[in-house]
């Protein structure tokens, strides 16, 4: 009754990174690029245990998780350098669900970011700093559309529902404003891992 995890030894460096909650389409397209394993853990759900260069502190480890979880590509709510894997072969009983490796790539493996000081994620920590206080409607609304690409929801849907809600709180051109903001977003979403 009980789900099984697994990590290597937490004081130890090592290799390989977890990262929660990917769609197929998205962990597809993470495996082109990069040596990993990907776990199905639940309908159209994953981890991805992402291959690194070279070991990696714990640290290091939790600084690559949320490099890559703020350009869209897992959890921002799972990042740890101490993140716990799903061991396939056993049930899920959070999801109910068989928890299954369906994908190995051998392809490069991925090498960290090194410095804070690529520009884009200067200007996402700057968001996040305000998001702490009280963040504007548009951040939230980034935010949501950010969340929404990474989970794999269509352009369509994400154009209406946005447009809706700022036809709703009375901005000028809401479908301007919402072509904008996915326009960002993308931008955003797309960039390299």
């Amino acid at each position: 009754g009980s789900d099984i995890y697994f990590r290597p030894h937490r004081n130890n460096e090592h290799s390989a990174l977890f990262l929660d909650d990917l769609s197929m389409a998205k962990a597809r397209k993470v495996a082109a690029k990069y040596a990993c394993a990907v776990v199905s853990t639940s309908y159209n759900n994953t981890q991805l245990w992402l291959g690194t260069a070279q070991p990696l502190s714990k640290e290091e480890r939790k600084n690559a998780q949320k490099y890559l979880s703020d350009l869209g590509y897992s959890d921002p709510r799972s990042v740890s350098g101490d993140h716990l894997g799903r061991l396939p072969g056993f049930f899920s009983q959070k999801r109910h669900v068989w928890v299954n490796a369906v994908l190995f790539s051998s392809a490069q493996y991925y090498q960290p970011q090194k410095t804070a000081a690529v520009p884009h994620m200067a200007m996402r920590a700057r968001r996040r700093a305000s998001w702490k206080g009280n963040p504007s409607q548009s951040e939230r609304e980034f935010g949501w559309v950010m969340e929404m690409l990474r989970n794999g929801r269509s352009l369509d849907f994400i154009t209406n529902h946005l447009t809706r809600t700022a036809e709703q709180r009375g901005k000028r051109n809401p479908e301007y404003y919402a072509n904008l903001t996915i326009r960002n977003a993308l931008k955003e979403f797309h960039k390299v891992v």
